[in-house]
């Protein structure tokens, strides 16, 4: 299997797959799909912050959003009530971006999206914390070279909108690792992020990333994520109720493992992802 490198280094043959061919059908769907469910009156402004993140990077390299290459995702949101709301996330880059390049225009695109929705000063405040969690130097062996961020904005058909930005950091000597997630969520949010850190490098997690919504209906949102390789699902269970879990989610746990597992439930899973 071509390693992340090897893809990367293998522009040339994504742009030779009708690339312009491809990044037209997707603008072409993400126009019907906006009207459809009912934002359309939002089209000017998801068109806008879409390009934004993503008008550089369909057809322009690997990215490691998705399983095939592909720099973007869209998603539905949807509650009893409410009128639904569209949401996307996507890699900004350009043809023949690595890692580094692709961290600094990532931050770029962070503030431009941030003007275009009106989250400036929300934006500002998370910067330097995300330039800190995000490792700047070349991608050394077993290190994910792909990007440093995933960006993602949401929109309401009330008129309200947030900025979600995913950073990566599977970078760097582990403790390293361990140390730059646990410092980036103490310093923006308030939690019992100590206890939770424990349990998680206590069980023998390993550190994905985070995650920081923005919006203006107060303090950052911050959910910080890890990779369960071959746990198994009572473990799981062990690890969320030592991190402050009660009851009533260990029950709802067990249900899930079951429902979903089945005879299964008591191996190890072959891939899990814990997050906080």
């Amino acid at each position: 299997m071509m390693d992340l490198r090897g893809r990367i280094a293998a522009d040339q043959v994504f742009e030779n797959i009708s690339s312009r061919e491809a990044a037209a059908q997707t603008r072409d769907r993400l126009a019907r799909l906006i009207r459809r469910i009912g934002v359309g009156e939002r089209e000017d402004q998801i068109r806008r912050c879409v390009e934004l993140v993503c008008g550089g990077s369909l057809g322009a390299g690997w990215s490691s959003l998705n399983a095939d290459g592909s720099p973007m995702q869209f998603a539905l949101s949807l509650s009893r009530g409410r009128r639904p709301g569209f949401e996307f996330v996507g890699e900004a880059f350009r043809t023949g971006m690595e890692y580094p390049g692709r961290r600094a225009f990532g931050l770029q695109v962070v503030a431009q999206l941030a003007e275009v929705i009106g989250l400036e000063a929300e934006s500002e405040a998370v910067r330097h914390h995300l330039e800190t969690l995000t490792d700047s130097g070349p991608a050394q062996d077993c290190e994910d070279p792909a990007g440093a961020f995933w960006i993602g904005a949401a929109f309401e058909a009330s008129g309200t909108a947030s900025i979600t930005i995913y950073a990566n950091a599977r970078r760097g000597e582990k403790d390293a690792r361990w140390k730059r997630l646990a410092r980036f969520a103490e310093s923006i949010t308030n939690a019992e992020w100590a206890q939770i850190f424990s349990v998680a490098e206590r069980s023998a997690l390993s550190p994905l990333g985070a995650g920081v919504r923005i919006s203006r209906r107060g303090s950052p949102h911050v959910r910080v994520y890890f990779g369960a390789y071959g746990v198994k699902p009572e473990d799981c269970r062990r690890i969320f109720r030592e991190a402050g879990g009660g009851e009533p989610f260990d029950g709802t746990l067990a249900v899930f493992f079951e429902e979903t597992m089945a005879a299964e439930a008591t191996l190890p899973t072959g891939s899990a992802v814990f997050s906080w």
